[in-house]
């Protein structure tokens, strides 16, 4: 909870920092990570990221910033966002994404919230690098791989409650197999 009744949810692996002294009048949050953020209405919301900046009055939208994968996207009201010279406005249902510096944006948000608050990870054409990434923050796994093209795109979801179901859910729709000794994951490709 914030200062002004502004709610953030952190996602694994994440942090925000902010300062408290002046809050009513700059309402600004570093973002290291993802978050899902409940803007009361007020003054200019501001979260800004190595990715990019995000502008809001009072809305709700999520924040995902990973190394070389930003993510902006908005669930209600209006939300602009800064990815380096590029201002994007988004409306509710909107997401701006940017992968390996490739922009992109999309209309694809159905639901009211981020999957990863219902402890589940979802992914619609996303290079399998950032599934296994994100698995490994989920679980706290270090994943290795062997033999795959972690460029290869990836759609679909894994709970991020269930380790067994999760190696499940990313090994069969990529057709690798995985091997868990421990605290370790590797996922591979049979040779041919």
């Amino acid at each position: 909870a914030l200062p002004d009744a502004s709610e953030v949810l952190l996602n694994a692996d994440s942090q925000i920092s902010y300062s408290k002294k002046g809050w009513s009048e700059k309402r600004n949050i570093t973002l290291n990570g993802e978050a899902f953020f409940k803007v009361s209405k007020g003054k200019r919301f501001t979260v800004t990221t190595d990715g990019g900046t995000v502008t809001v009055l009072g809305t709700q939208f999520n924040v995902e910033n990973r190394k070389g994968f930003f993510e902006v996207s908005c669930y209600e009201g209006l939300v602009s966002v800064l990815y380096g010279q590029i201002e994007t406005k988004l409306p509710a249902g909107h997401a701006l994404m940017v992968v390996n510096g490739q922009l992109r944006t999309s209309e694809t948000i159905n639901a009211k919230e981020p999957s990863w608050l219902n402890e589940e990870s979802n992914f619609k054409s996303i290079p399998l690098k950032f599934v296994l990434d994100e698995f490994q923050r989920q679980f706290n796994i270090e994943v290795s791989t062997k033999n795959l093209d972690l460029n290869q795109l990836f759609t679909g979801s894994f709970s991020n409650t269930d380790k067994d179901l999760a190696l499940r859910s990313i090994s069969i729709p990529a057709g690798m197999k995985f091997k868990l000794e421990g605290n370790k994951v590797l996922f591979y490709a049979e040779e041919p």
